[in-house]
This record gives structure tokens, C-alpha cells and sequence, in this order.
């Protein structure tokens, strides 16, 4: 439930990454080494994923606080008709940040509430693990893509990279590379 969110910041976004991976790895059993790898590698894919989430937070935040105070000096044009367009060009860099940074917050909720889902279940299952991986990396791509998508409907220019694909494929390789790894091991 969205109300049980009473701030969303990096740090309540990784805690509840790892509560769902500490959910994940109290299935290890020194009996089921097989199961016990692949639960392993599963829990360290989805903190993975928590931990790109946490970072595309983190740098809209540091890119909103340099931005608004690198801006002061933006503001001095506004004086000056020849100069007026660079402070104007400055609010709407904000305000396309601002957007920016609310559709973020909304995607990442909806993706906490996925997550509280999960964690409510009193038993993570394989199949249910099997939906839970790609689900994230989905949703890791959503967050990385739509944000950017609703700041360029603000500026009024295409500023997607279109590489949430890429992203999600470089998640999904980086968690087939662990579990590779594990079961190498």
C-alpha cells in the first residue's frame, strides 16, 4: 500500500531490496546444495537490480541539487534581454527535472507495492522466483527509460537514450554471469 511509503529515497529503496533477498536466502539448505546455489544466485540478482534502481535515484537526485545550485548564476541572465532565453532554458531544465523525478517516484512506488507483494507471501516458490527476476529487470527499465520520456515531453526535445533494452539485457547477462559463476563454483 502506497501510504506505508513515507519517503522514498535510495536508502528505503536498497533496505527493502535486501529484505526481499534476506526472504529469498532463508530458503538455503546445506541438504539442497543445488537449490540452495540457484535461490543464492536468484537473491543476488534481484539485489543487483535493487542496487541499479537505488543508483538511477541517487544520480537524479545529485543531478537536481547541482543543477539547482549551478542555476543561481542562470538566474542573472534573466536581466538582460539578449541573455533572457539562458535563464528561461533554466527553468524549464527544472521543471523537466522535477517531472523527471515524480514519474520516478511513481514507478518506484508501484514497484515497492510489487515488491510488499512478494515479501507478504509466505513462501517464495521457484515458480514465483522464476516471475520475480525478470519482473525486476523489467521494471529496473522502466525506471531508467520513462523518466527521461516524461522530462522530454517538458523540454519539448527527444532526450530517451532508448537503451533500456540494452540495460535490461546488461542486468540479465550480469545475473547469468553469477549464476554461471555459482555453478562453476
Amino acid at each position: 500500500d502506497a501510504a506505508t511509503y513515507k519517503s522514498i529515497s535510495p536508502s528505503s529503496i536498497f533496505d527493502i531490496g535486501i529484505s526481499l533477498v534476506t526472504q529469498i536466502l532463508e530458503k538455503l539448505s546445506v541438504t539442497k546444495p543445488i537449490d540452495s546455489l540457484a535461490y543464492a544466485a536468484v537473491g543476488i540478482g534481484i539485489l543487483i537490480i535493487f542496487a541499479f534502481i537505488t543508483l538511477q535515484l541517487m544520480v537524479l537526485i545529485i543531478q537536481y541539487y547541482f543543477f539547482l545550485n549551478a542555476g543561481v548564476v542562470m538566474l542573472g541572465f534573466l536581466g538582460h534581454e539578449w541573455s533572457r532565453e539562458y535563464g528561461i532554458n533554466y527553468f524549464k531544465l527544472m521543471i523537466g527535472l522535477g517531472v523527471k523525478y515524480l514519474t520516478m517516484q511513481l514507478i518506484i512506488v508501484l514497484t515497492l507495492d510489487i515488491t510488499q507483494t512478494w515479501m507478504k507471501q509466505s513462501d517464495l516458490t521457484w515458480t514465483q522466483l522464476i516471475i520475480i527476476l525478470p519482473t525486476m529487470i523489467v521494471l529496473w527499465g522502466l525506471i531508467r527509460e520513462v523518466p527521461q520520456m516524461a522530462q522530454s515531453l517538458v523540454s519539448g526535445t527527444d532526450q530517451t537514450t532508448g537503451n533500456a533494452v540494452a540495460g535490461a539485457m546488461q542486468a540479465a547477462a550480469a545475473v547469468a554471469a553469477l549464476a554461471a559463476g555459482a555453478a562453476a563454483g
